[in-house]
């Protein structure tokens, strides 16, 4: 069996090696020294065969108890100090090492002294808003304020709905005798066209010359002639020697307005 012992080193061997020598034998010969690694055949606790590498065939192979070791001669004395070598070439950086444990914390140091006074620093941020803070008791009441200026006059409101018809009201008093006379009444009327959905309309007429305006009136009707709920009258009176309405459309559809004065003849 071949030991691990095989690795190649370089071996002295003594060609004076005592292998079952004889009393009376020849003085041994002086040493050789061989680069040869040598390897010895062991049996029976006995060196059956030495050979160097490469072995023959069948050296110690033949017999199943032979065992193969090297043989390694004596540590020789060591050599003189060799001469200092040359520098060699800077090598390169090594790997960042591995970071040691922390170490024990060392002792409290005295106490410094006060350092300068530091220069202002710059002006912090604003900080974030705060919370809503919780609601403050009812504050004492506060003196009388004086009185305000005359707010503006506010835009005309629409037309409310017809109300309800009111009660008959008592006769009125005995009027006084007229002058006799006879007048011709006529009636003047105007018409608007189409008003548009969501919009007003104000239309005047006038009596003729040589007449006198005594009455009048405006509506707001739909294409058939009938009123429809949405068309309101917000303004009708008398304007100078004629009639003046005011319409609001917000029926829907489209609407046309009338407006007319009677006019008297003497």
């Amino acid at each position: 069996m071949r030991s691990s012992a095989l690795a190649v080193g370089a071996a002295v061997i003594s060609s004076g090696l005592t292998m079952g020598l004889e009393a009376g034998a020849a003085p041994p010969k002086a040493p050789v020294i061989s680069t040869k690694s040598f390897f010895a055949c062991i049996a029976g606790g006995e060196i059956v065969g030495v050979e160097a590498v490469p072995f023959t065939a069948q050296f110690c192979a033949t017999d199943p108890g032979e065992v193969l070791t090297q043989i390694t001669g004596p540590q020789g004395f060591q050599g003189a100090q060799g001469n200092q070598g040359a520098q060699g070439n800077q090598g390169f950086q090594g790997n960042q090492g591995f970071q040691g444990n922390q170490g024990f914390q060392g002792a409290q140091g005295n106490q410094g002294f006060q350092g300068f006074q530091g220069a202002q620093g710059n002006q912090g941020f604003q900080g974030f808003r705060g919370v809503q803070g919780f609601q403050g008791n009812q504050g004492l009441r506060g003196v009388q304020g004086f009185q305000g200026n005359q707010g503006f006059q506010g835009n005309q409101g629409f037309q409310g709905a017809q109300g309800a018809q009111g009660s008959q009201g008592s006769q009125g008093n005995q009027g006084f005798q007229g002058e006799s006379g006879t007048a011709t009444v006529t009636e003047s009327d105007a018409n608007s066209g189409t008003i548009a959905n969501g919009t007003s309309h104000t239309l005047g007429v006038d009596c003729p010359a040589g007449t006198t305006a005594t009455g009048g009136g405006t509506n707001i009707v739909n294409s058939s002639g009938l009123a429809v709920p949405g068309g309101y009258v917000t303004q009708t009176q008398p304007n100078g020697n004629g009639w003046l309405g005011t319409v609001i459309n917000l029926t829907g559809g489209n609407m046309t307005q009338t407006t007319y004065v009677m006019c008297a003849t003497p």
